[in-house]
């Protein structure tokens, strides 16, 4: 009876994998979308941060290096007065 139990275990555990993946590309996506085009010509990291709340510092910053390893965005200024600009395309 104890290895029908780890293996009930094992399914919910990749089952549960997914979804949460899914919903960070998805959450990523619309961070993205936001940079380029929602939050204006120029914007601090703050200003990202107040529209994405339930988002982690951390990952708001990783999508913000991927930018601008991209060639997207480029940063002016540093410390509390950096501000964010989206490449025209």
């Amino acid at each position: 009876m104890r290895w029908a139990a780890c293996l009930v275990v094992f399914f919910c555990a990749l089952c549960c994998a997914e979804p949460v993946a899914a919903a960070g590309r998805v959450e990523c996506n619309s961070i993205r979308s936001a940079v380029l085009g929602g939050l204006g010509p120029a914007f601090a990291f703050a200003e990202l941060a107040r529209r994405f709340p339930e988002v982690k510092a951390a990952r708001l910053r990783r999508v913000l290096a991927d930018l601008k390893r991209e060639n997207r965005v480029t940063r002016t200024g540093a410390g509390l007065a950096a501000r964010w600009v989206p490449e025209s395309r």
